[in-house]
């Protein structure tokens, strides 16, 4: 008995000192975590008085985008539409009833190209018309096709070629149209500032033709009358022009999304909610709202000026001062010709110069800048200058214009798995060229 009171007495007296080194434990690690988190506080509480002492402003170029404000100014041209809902959906009726019938004649030539085959010229105007349609159907259409021809790994390689045209010309707007918008941007005195190219000049019609069309507005090839700014007269100017009603024509078209999306997630039996179908459409919005405004691209092209100030192979057009509103851009005028015309020709030796003067300017708009355009010039030892816009996928469905500079473009949400992969093969088609 004497024998196993002591042992249950020395085991009480141990499990009374892990108790009390398991106690110590955890005070020391208690005291610890508070000292650390009165470092945290007290740091934080330095860093906000050191940022309230400097007021720190950011550049006026990089505020260029506002997405709730595109919501707000979304949802006032939607309500254009109409000031009822039975007005907006008889908006949105009229608008699908022009579409079906635009598309209804390939009803016809699409079978007709099926039977006939590939080569047939019942297949040439099935694509023909296929492509005329597009252009009509606007720019919201004219976007998703130039997304779709850079994904060759979701489409056929004819449909890539047959619709790849759109991704650099487009059908334009008449001159009379032109010259409607310029007054009202510029004024009716727009021709005593702006004296258009005599090349392009049209005698029979007396009208002025574009020097290219994109989805969004077409450019016209001119030259100062007067002195803007720290431009002499005489300069050389690119005059871009939005299409006429082109807000009315996309906002109707992503109402009729918006609603279209929001039904079929709506459908229990699809499930067709897991793909974010809505949440896509509202992303595409968000990136066509902006660029449907030319002075965004304005200050987004004196940003990028900017951060490319000091480079010798990269240049930016420059927006002429005084000359920009929102449906009118007149900026300097830089020539150029597209990579991928050079490549073919280069000898391996300028082909991996521009792979590197390429890619080291992607890689700057990216990580350094963390603002990205498609839209930009380079030169190599020729001293010719090139068209960047080619080494990116161009017209991405979410993210770039190939026509305007729409602003920042985030490296995670900004730069799609497309583009990266096509840079990839342009620079390995180079280098091995």
């Amino acid at each position: 008995n004497r024998l196993s009171k002591q042992i249950r007495h020395r085991h009480i007296q141990a499990a009374i000192r892990e108790q009390q080194q398991a106690t110590n434990v955890a005070r020391l690690y208690a005291r610890r975590i508070i000292e650390l988190a009165s470092a945290a506080a007290a740091t934080k509480l330095a860093t906000t008085k050191l940022e309230s002492s400097v007021a720190v402003q950011t550049p006026k170029e990089w505020k260029t985008e506002n997405l709730e404000e595109n919501r707000r100014l979304f949802g006032e041209s939607i309500s254009s539409l109409g000031e009822t809902k039975l007005e907006r959906v008889w908006a949105a009726g009229s608008r699908i009833c022009s579409l079906a019938l635009l598309a209804s004649p390939l009803a016809v030539l699409v079978p007709l190209a099926y039977i006939s085959g590939d080569e047939s010229r019942a297949a040439h105007y099935a694509w023909e018309y296929a492509i005329f349609a597009v252009e009509k159907a606007g720019p919201t259409f004219i976007k998703l096709t130039q997304w779709a021809t850079t994904r060759n790994d979701l489409f056929s390689q004819t449909f890539v070629s047959k619709f790849a045209r759109l991704q650099d010309e487009t059908r334009g707007h008449t001159w009379k149209e032109s010259t409607q918008i310029l007054e009202e941007s510029l004024g009716k005195g727009f021709e005593d500032i702006l004296e258009f190219d005599e090349k392009h000049y049209q005698s029979r019609s007396n009208s002025v033709d574009p020097i290219g069309s994109g989805c969004i507005a077409q450019v016209y090839k001119a030259k100062l009358k007067k002195a803007m700014s720290m431009y002499p007269a005489g300069t050389d100017v690119a005059v871009k022009v939005t299409h006429p009603h082109i807000v009315d024509k996309v906002c109707v078209d992503f109402y009729i999304m918006n609603k279209l999306t929001s039904l079929l997630e709506k459908i229990p039996r699809l499930s067709l909610d897991y793909l974010s179908m809505k949440d896509s459409v509202d992303q595409f919005r968000d990136i066509m709202l902006p660029q449907l405004d030319l002075r965004v691209e304005a200050r987004n092209l004196t940003r990028f000026r900017r951060d490319f100030a000091d480079a010798t192979q990269v240049s930016f057009p420059a927006p002429i001062p005084g000359l920009t509103t929102m449906n009118v851009l007149v900026e300097s005028f830089v020539s150029g010709k597209p990579i991928l015309d050079f490549m073919k020709k280069a000898k391996r030796e300028e082909n991996e110069e521009l792979a590197t003067i390429g890619l080291s300017t992607v890689m700057k708009m990216i990580f350094l800048h963390d603002f990205v355009s498609c839209v930009a010039l380079i030169s190599g030892s020729s001293g010719y200058p090139f068209d960047i816009r080619s080494v990116f996928s161009l017209a991405s469905f979410a993210f770039y214009s190939s026509n305007t500079v729409t602003g920042p473009r985030r490296f995670a949400p900004g730069v799609s798995g497309s583009h990266i992969c096509s840079f990839r093969h342009i620079l390995s088609y180079l280098m091995k060229s």
